[in-house]
């Protein structure tokens, strides 16, 4: 649940940053900075990018994958393709999906609540959406992701316990060693 609440805290920082049209293309866990107090802060804005709608003015060089190879939206690997703020929100689904399972997503990569027992099926869901191929598959804003983080940690699932089907125990709990 930690966890959960950075990233939806990620998810507010790069809001921000894309209403004022600065695309990060570099977050990955490293640029997450947690302090002591709990504030929640998104580091190194070297490789971002300015993107209007008359211009996009590249802090680095166009035409060049930027990114920390696994938190790269499959878009960012394409010569001439043009990146947006949904790259961004790619890195945060490998974050989350890295976050829950101590492992990058990579090739079929297997859902998180089919690693974890117990774990919120719901996480799949987000996941999933923030790891589409097609940007335009995605989840549109960084606002509408943190809006299902959200819906997670205000909503939880009732566990259902299934009821035992074996016979009891032998001696009864206060007889037992």
């Amino acid at each position: 649940e930690y966890a959960m609440a950075i990233a939806a805290h990620v998810c507010d920082a790069l809001a921000y940053a894309h209403e004022r049209g600065i695309i990060h293309r570099d977050i990955k866990p490293a640029n997450i900075m947690v302090g002591y107090d709990g504030v929640v802060k998104v580091a190194d804005f070297g490789l971002a990018k300015i993107h209007s709608e008359n211009s996009t003015l590249g802090l680095t060089m166009s035409g060049v994958a930027m990114g920390t190879m696994h938190y790269i939206a499959p878009e960012a690997l394409g010569f001439g393709t043009t990146v947006d703020h949904r790259a961004d929100l790619y890195a945060v689904g490998v974050m989350l999906y890295q976050m829950l399972t101590g492992k990058l997503p990579q090739g079929m990569f297997e859902l998180p609540s089919l690693q974890i027992a117990g774990l919120d099926p719901r996480y799949d869901g987000i996941i999933a959406r923030a790891l589409r191929e097609d940007p335009e598959h995605r989840y549109p804003s960084a606002r509408d992701l943190r809006a299902d983080l959200d819906a997670i940690l205000t909503q939880p699932v009732p566990r259902i316990e299934d009821s035992p089907t074996a016979a009891g125990a032998a001696l009864p709990t206060m007889a037992r060693p």
